[in-house]
């Protein structure tokens, strides 16, 4: 099963009121401002929320996620 890396409803928040990066996978779902993405041991790649983005915008409206294939790890950034 693949797991999937999205923004949540509280990216159209000015300041949003928690975590805005969902990563819903097998038997679980976590949300984070920060995600490491792994094959095996190498860090191939984050996605992470800077809120200072926000300010550039009036409404913040997502439409898109990302799909992993099932070896990939994804994991909350330290």
């Amino acid at each position: 099963m693949s797991q999937f890396l999205y923004m949540n409803h509280r990216i159209r928040q000015r300041r949003p009121s928690g975590p805005v990066i969902v990563c819903q996978g097998p038997g679980e779902t976590r949300e984070a401002n920060c995600f490491e993405i792994r094959l095996g041991e190498e860090l191939i790649g984050w996605v992470k929320f800077d809120r200072k983005g926000l300010d550039a915008c009036e409404t913040h409206d997502v439409k898109a996620w990302v799909e992993l294939v099932d070896h990939v790890d994804v994991t909350v950034c330290d």
